[in-house]
Formats: C-alpha cells, structure tokens, sequence
C-alpha cells in the first residue's frame, strides 16, 4: 500500500524528469516548444501544464508499484502465511492490580486470565491481559544489592561470589492462618529504567551461583537450584495470537515492538516455603558472581529497591473480541463493510476477521489458496480488507469483508447478510491516554476482584512493519525452517531480518550491531527423553556478540528469543542449543538448555 507521503516523493521526482526532458525538447525542437509555450521546462499554457502534471501523477504510482515488487501479489501471499506482518501492531502497556481490601474474607489466591478485558476509565479503549495474573497477599517490603556479601556462621557461599541480591516477601496476616494458600509460582515484573531492567534480569539469570531461603527467625538454608526462570516465552503468552504463523517471528516481532513484556521473572515460590518452613516473612538471597564493584553493572545494582519489582502485573494489548457483528452488503462496490459499534466505547477498527457465518449460522471459510480445497469449489470464501493504513491516524476507509470464489475473484451470491466474530482495536487513541490517576486507569467491567488497576506505562503508539524496498519478498523467503545459514556468511542475513523487524522498535536497536559472530557445531549428548533416554546428535550454535552493545538490552532475553527462532533448524527427533560468548572477554556468557527442533520428520 502506497502512503501519501511516499507517493509525494515518486510525483515530485517523475515532474522534475519531465520538465527536464522538456527543456531538452525545447532546445531541439524550438519552433514546436513555441507553439506549447514550452521555455525552460516550463509552459505557460495550463492545459499543457495539466497534462504533464496527470502523467507525472500516473508514473509516479507505476515507479512505486515496481519499487515495490509488486505489492498486491506479495501482500495477498503474506496475508495467509503471516498475516501480522500487514496488520498494525497494536497499542501495548504494562498493568498492576492493587490487591488492598481483596483478601479480608478469602482464603485461597485469585486468578484473573489470560484475555481478561479491561477499560480504561479515560478514553474508553478496552484492553486484555496477555499473562494470567494470581493475586494473593503478598508484598515486597525489602529488596536491595550487596556489593559486599555476607552470610550467618555456617553458611558457605561460592567462591566466586562478589555480590547478594536479596528479595524479602511478606504474607498479609490472614496468610499465616492454616487455610490460607499462597501461589506455588510469583510472577514479577522489573520495572524502572532500562539499564537498571537489564542489569537484574540478567544478574538473576546469568550470574547466580547459588540461592539461598531466609525464614522468619533469620536461618538460612541453601536451595538445590536457583528458583528464578525467564517468563513469558510460552507459545499462548504471545500478545497477538499467531493464527498458525512461525512461533519463531512472532516473538521476534514482540521483543522489537514491546520488549517491556520480556521484563517478568517467575519465582518458584513453593521451593521457597518448603525450604523456611511455615511463616509470613521470607526472603530469597542471590549469590552473585562475575560483577566487580566498581563495574557499571554493580552501580547499577545498588539502586534496586522494592519499586523494581511489581508484583500482580501483565502485559496488556488494545485487542478485544466482538462476537456476531452483523454485515451488509455495499451495493456501488460489492463488499461488506465491518463498522464495529461497542456502546460506551471509543471508536473502533476491526483488526482481523476470526469466523464467517451465514444468516442459518453455516460458516464460510477464508480462503487459503487459490484452489481452495478439492470439495465444494462452488462455495464462496472469503478474504479479509483491511483498513486504509491512515484510518489509524486520519480516518479513511475502514476494513471490509468480500466474498470470493476459489479462483480468488469476487463472486456474486445470493447470501443477504452476513455475521462475523472479529478482533478490534481502538487504533492509536490508548497512546494519547494519560495514566497515573487515583483511583488506577483501568477497570474491570465483569467479575471486578480488583477495584483499582493501574497502568505503569503509556500505551505505546501504533506501529507497522516495513513494506518497501523488497521487505515483503525478504520475508516471504524466510518463511522456511532455515531462514539464514549458520556460519559467518550468514551473519548479514541475519541482521536484515532483524533489521526489518526492528522497524517497530521505539528506541536504538544497538543489539542488532552487537552480534558480530555466528557459528554452529555438531554435538552429542544425553538427553533425558520419551520413550527412554539416550544419546542424541543435535545442532550448538553459537553467537558472539559485543557487551557494550547490550548495555540497554538484556542478554538472556535476547538468548531465549533466539534459541526458540533457531528450533526449526533441527528435526524433531534432534535438539538445538544456544551458546553466547562475549566477544571482548571471550567467555560464555549464556548456555542455554537443549531445546528439541521443531521440523517435522516427512
């Protein structure tokens, strides 16, 4: 889809090739230029002007069509095989729920799902949660860093050890109680500004020696394993759903568009109980290692406080189902409108199209390629339009439905009206919503648990991924399992493509640069597997990149998006581990867990 402002930059360049080669024809032929009132690439008469202002008008769009690789054959592939790519990616935040007053008379933890929907009080934009969120009574009173560790008589730390993080949780009263239950895992989120976010994230998955349980009377047990993990990679905890395309873009896209979703930590808080015994107050002790401190990372680490971990917190997405919107047919262009009206609600653009019924309730398939099936080839399919690109800024033509047949062409039919199931959004409105109010920016308008819930950011603006310079043809041939080759040719593919994804990126996408070498090594190990354990051949692939590069950036985060894009590198039945080295010190910096491969066995 070509914008105005790039359409702008086509016209003006044909007219300025066009009074130029006026100019050469008035110096060549005189007496005709005379007759047009032709004089240095100019004419005087404005019919003539016209006329070459309408053909610099219609080559302009000709230029921008080939630039563009033929957009309309590309976009139409892109829509079944990935069709995120052409959607906008929608508004995105982070919520709290304030749990004060909620546990006076319950005695066991609430969950608020995934897909939960919230409004926000101002504005009136809906929002749903992407994590499931357990609310219980807990607290973090106390939480700081250590430069200088220190344990009790009797308890020994590695001998690496240059620092402590200490996270202390209180249980409300009522917790103490035998019939109240706490949460087996504590989800986290690390809030604050980025370079702090970095540095614990990756001090508590990086370089932690050993971790340890302090219970109420100040005894200290050490645990088996360190019961931190990164959150938010599980397949169903993506903020748009991937409607069956790659897992692996998905969270590429996601890390560029909204990292902040990456910034949670789970606990394994039942790990901690077991350890202190019964009791209200416990608190979890890192043992750091591999952090000098007089390093920027220690700097950094001491301005932790409690206000670096929030608790009850999600992502949030300025998605929302509709459910049987009804659709009529436009007579002058043969298409079915979608205007979607929620009463009370700000206005709303359909953002993709989820179910086709009929008016006896028999549903229409999408198409998905032009034969369709080998059944029912009279049937119509249907194709979703999307919005005009500026409708989220200016307002234009909105999104709309057109029945097809299975050769791809509009198809007349009988059918008189139509009910669809779709996915809104309130487009880039939630960006210029203010937060921060008293009584919270958001509420729940069913099953309320909550009465106040807060937004700790603004909602980002809506962005889009890039659809010029050969973008879309870069990504249709990366939509196989082995998008670029593991070795050191490979590395420039492989910073195209984030490249092109870090299109949605809202600040300096420094860690692009900052891998500077890639390698792959066949290994064997022994896995423990179904139906037995054994050996088994995989895939080490191993990226070096530059520390500096990732000061804003957390490593480990980066380590689990690409472990997860590289899987379909490997068959089913083999696995694929990440290695990452520092390309200044030389030493391993993350060793990821064997992830088995993700291509299926033919």
């Amino acid at each position: 889809m070509i914008d105005d402002d790039q359409l702008l930059h086509y016209y003006e360049r044909e007219l300025a090739l066009l009074r130029r080669s006026l100019e050469s024809f008035a110096e060549q032929y005189p007496r005709a230029a005379a007759r047009l009132s032709i004089s240095g690439g100019q004419s005087e008469d404005p019919h003539v002007e016209r006329m070459m202002q309408s053909f610099a008008f219609l080559a302009a769009r000709i230029s921008a069509r080939i630039d563009d690789d033929y957009p309309e054959l590309t976009e139409l592939l892109l829509s079944i095989i990935y069709p995120q790519y052409l959607r906008p990616f929608p508004s995105c935040s982070i919520a709290q729920f304030d749990i004060a007053g909620m546990f006076e008379n319950r005695a066991r933890p609430v969950t608020v799902p995934r897909g939960t929907e919230l409004l926000t009080r101002a504005g009136k934009c809906y929002f749903s949660t992407v994590y499931d969120v357990v609310l219980a009574p807990l607290s973090i009173p106390h939480a700081r860093y250590l430069p200088m560790p220190s344990a009790p008589s009797g308890v020994t730390l590695p001998p690496d050890t240059s620092g402590m993080l200490s996270i202390a949780f209180s249980a409300a009263e009522r917790a103490g109680q035998p019939n109240m239950t706490l949460p087996s895992t504590v989800r986290m989120h690390l809030a604050g500004s980025r370079e702090v976010v970095t540095a614990l994230m990756d001090t508590m998955l990086l370089r932690t020696a050993a971790a340890y349980v302090e219970d109420s009377a100040g005894r200290w047990r050490r645990l088996d394993t360190v019961p931190v993990a990164a959150a938010g990679f599980a397949a169903e905890e993506g903020l748009v759903h991937a409607d069956g395309a790659s897992t692996s873009f998905q969270l590429l896209t996601e890390y560029f568009a909204f990292p902040e979703r990456f910034d949670f930590i789970d606990i394994d808080f039942a790990a901690l109980l077991r350890a202190a015994g019964d009791g209200r107050n416990v608190t979890l002790h890192l043992a750091v290692g591999d952090v000098h401190p007089d390093s920027w990372n220690a700097h950094r680490l001491m301005q932790v406080s409690p206000s670096h971990f929030k608790l009850f917190c999600t992502p949030v997405v300025n998605l929302f189902a509709e459910a049987n919107v009804p659709l009529t047919r436009e007579r002058q262009t043969g298409v079915w409108p979608i205007n979607v009206e929620r009463k009370g609600s700000a206005p709303t653009e359909a953002w993709s199209v989820d179910a086709v019924r009929v008016a006896d309730g028999k549903g229409i398939r999408p198409l998905t390629s032009l034969i369709g099936g080998s059944a029912g080839l009279n049937d119509p399919r249907w194709i979703f339009i999307p919005p005009n690109a500026d409708r989220w800024f200016r307002g234009a033509s909105p999104a709309a439905l057109n029945l097809v047949g299975a050769d791809g062409k509009s198809m007349a039919t009988d059918v008189g009206q139509l009910t669809v199931d779709v996915t809104c959004s309130n487009g880039d409105l939630p960006h210029s919503l203010p937060v921060g109010a008293p009584e919270g920016d958001l509420a729940m308008e069913r099953d309320a648990v909550a009465e106040k819930i807060t937004l700790l950011h603004t909602p980002t603006p809506v962005g889009s991924l890039p659809r010029t310079d050969g973008s879309l043809w870069r990504l249709i041939s990366m939509q196989v399992p082995q998008p670029v080759r593991l070795n050191p040719k490979g590395l420039d593919e492989l910073k195209e493509m984030f490249r092109q994804f870090a299109g949605l990126s809202r600040m300096p996408a420094n860690q692009i640069d900052g891998v500077t070498h890639l390698a792959r090594r066949s290994v064997m190990q022994w896995l423990v597997m179904q139906p037995q354990p054994g050996f088994v051949r995989g895939i080490e692939i191993t990226l070096t990149i530059s520390d500096q590069a990732f000061a804003a950036h957390s490593i480990a985060v980066f380590a689990g998006v690409m472990e997860r894009f590289f899987t379909p590198y490997a068959p089913e039945y083999s696995f694929v581990q990440l290695v990452m080295i520092s390309g200044k010190h030389g030493i391993e910096l993350w060793r990821g867990k064997p992830l088995m491969g993700a291509t299926p066995i033919l």
